[in-house]
């Protein structure tokens, strides 16, 4: 970590946790990330969130006073804690222990998933990397998704205590009953590659490798900093030989390819600014929260934003 050199050179460290986190594991790995922290050097704070938006006010109110920030909690948590920083005048960087279900960021950044006391040692060995941050409509912010269509309502629709009961099977489990409302959503899409009005099941802007721990992407097709976010939108089936193609184009990750001289089943491209109006409303998962059904919204990466720890 850039900012410990001696015991002399103190870090203050501000740990937000989130103790409604799946994989939250009590006093015991709260014990492990404040002691491993102190034995480095640092001068931790912890504060504990209570309610949603607790990680926003926690980092707007204290961030500027310490060198670091460190979320202990899933991608809501972090999408908080960022969402905090970009209204701060001075950003320090920000680190992430994985305590949620899915937990997609640290999926996409190989940080230690399952295990706190790694998940800190190599949080204290990271640099400080810049990474891009997204702008949903005019005020809300995310750090790796927003999507709309086929099973994004699950993420935020699944209770919690299912979710910590049983991890990402939850979300597979009810997954299952949301096939029957798989439908098309007719919406213009505007960018600087792309002005086409069509019909489809699922739709993201992201910039991760892993979405909804079950679509991967090969990481050479995504950079964390190159002011681009990587566009998937999937057509709507309209038979079962429609399904399979989508789900071969998924898995060998052949995008874009023209099936008997119509639009392709899975479009992939990258923009930095895109406008999505749907014809009718529809409701978008920000981060794995609902994002509301706005009745058109314009998408921007905002280039380099934040700092993320992370091994390089």
């Amino acid at each position: 970590m850039a900012y410990i050199h001696t015991l002399d050179d103190v870090c203050r460290v501000l740990l937000i946790m989130n103790p409604a986190s799946g994989m939250f594991q009590s006093k015991a790995g709260m014990y492990d990330i404040v002691s491993i922290f102190s034995k480095s050097g640092c001068v931790p704070t912890t504060l504990m969130t209570a309610k949603a938006g607790d990680a926003t006010e926690f980092v707007r109110r204290y961030a500027e006073t310490h060198d670091i920030v460190v979320c202990c909690g899933g991608d809501g948590t972090l999408n908080e804690v960022i969402t905090g920083m970009m209204q701060c005048k001075r950003r320090i960087p920000i680190g992430l222990i994985p305590l949620g279900t899915t937990n997609d960021v640290a999926r996409t950044l190989h940080i230690p998933i399952g295990n706190v006391k790694k998940a800190v040692k190599a949080l204290v060995a990271s640099d400080n990397v810049h990474h891009d941050v997204g702008m949903f409509g005019k005020e809300r912010f995310f750090t790796y998704i927003a999507s709309f269509g086929a099973f994004t309502k699950v993420s935020y629709q699944t209770p919690r205590w299912k979710k910590n009961m049983f991890g990402h099977v939850a979300y597979l489990m009810d997954s299952i009953p949301a096939l029957g409302d798989i439908r098309p959503w007719d919406m213009d899409i505007s960018c600087d590659v792309l002005e086409e009005r069509g019909s489809y099941a699922f739709g993201c802007v992201s910039n991760a490798t892993s979405i909804a721990g079950i679509v991967k992407l090969d990481p050479e097709r995504v950079s964390f900093n190159d002011g681009k976010f990587e566009v998937m939108l999937i057509r709507h089936p309209r038979t079962l030989n429609d399904v399979e193609r989508i789900l071969d184009a998924l898995v060998k990750q052949k995008f874009n390819e023209s099936i008997n001289g119509g639009p392709p089943y899975v479009r992939f491209f990258r923009t930095d600014k895109i406008t999505v109006t749907p014809h009718e409303s529809m409701p978008w998962t920000v981060d794995g929260e609902y994002g509301g059904a706005p009745e058109k919204v314009e998408i921007k990466n905002k280039h380099g934003a934040v700092e993320i720890l992370r091994k390089v």
